[in-house]
């Protein structure tokens, strides 16, 4: 029992020091004492368990936060981002140089998109990027089919694909894997994150088999159109549905899952 006391008066220590107040610590001390009592009810999480409703509900949050990643639309300007610069005008060689840049800004935008992450609500980078992803869709749309004869046409392309990269990196990409990992309680994060990351996957082969196809068939204006709508699709999934988890325990995000009990530890939601 002495033991046990020392380790929640060091744990109370340790919280302490990184929470804004003692009693916010407290207050995440009981929350996960009260967590360990409650453990072996969902100890061996499985299938059978999407019955109950707080988990259903956070697996299929956790599912479509994983599909709003791939229908954004990133791996048409990963796998396909020569083509839709050929289309666009360029030529071969110069396409496959331009796409260089695209490589560029992911790097250095993923860079930023780390440092952001905590220091930013995860809820305000996930739609602003989703925000900055349509934008720039509807941009290439639009300069697709006003701009069509126009020598300006494949810098604008690059441009806007660009810019598209720098939003999803910077802020959809790292923000999707960090919300699907934080939302699930350590018991039932193997079940949460295979079902999530497998609708994930999915979803990436079912873009990435969809859009030569309706590239062919209705032109590259059309088509960004149809991603366009997705765009609009997960922009209301993720202020509908998407928590606010930073600075938030493991404990506190399943409390207001499971009993929807605002704790009043970490930022406000929006």
């Amino acid at each position: 029992m002495d033991g046990d006391e020392g380790q929640v008066a060091e744990a109370r220590k340790t919280l302490s020091s990184i929470r804004s107040t003692p009693k916010e610590a407290s207050k995440e001390i009981e929350q996960i004492q009260h967590n360990l009592k409650r453990e072996d009810e969902t100890k061996q999480a499985k299938l059978k368990d999407l019955t109950i409703p707080w988990i259903r509900r956070l697996i299929l949050i956790g599912v479509g936060i994983g599909i709003v990643q791939q229908i954004i639309g990133i791996n048409i300007m990963m796998y396909y981002g020569t083509t839709i610069l050929m289309k666009s005008g360029f030529g071969h060689q110069s396409a496959l140089i331009a796409n260089i840049f695209n490589g560029l800004v992911s790097a250095v935008a993923t860079y930023v998109g780390m440092h952001l992450m905590n220091r930013v609500n995860r809820r305000k980078m996930l739609l602003t990027g989703i925000t900055g992803t349509g934008l720039s869709l509807m941009t290439i749309a639009l300069v697709s089919t006003f701009l069509s004869q126009s020598p300006l046409l494949p810098y604008l392309v690059i441009l806007t694909t660009m810019i598209f990269l720098g939003f999803f990196q910077g802020c959809v990409s790292p923000t999707t894997w960090l919300l699907m990992s934080e939302i699930f309680p350590q018991n039932l994060r193997g079940l949460g994150m295979g079902i999530s990351t497998f609708f994930l996957w999915l979803s990436n082969f079912l873009v990435g088999f969809a859009f030569p196809i309706l590239l062919a068939r209705i032109g590259l204006s059309a088509t960004f159109i149809v991603f366009v709508g997705c765009n609009l699709l997960s922009f209301w999934f993720a202020w509908k549905f998407a928590p606010e988890t930073r600075g938030k325990s493991l404990e506190q995000i399943q409390l207001e899952f499971q009993y929807g009990q605002k704790t009043g530890i970490g930022p406000e939601q929006h």
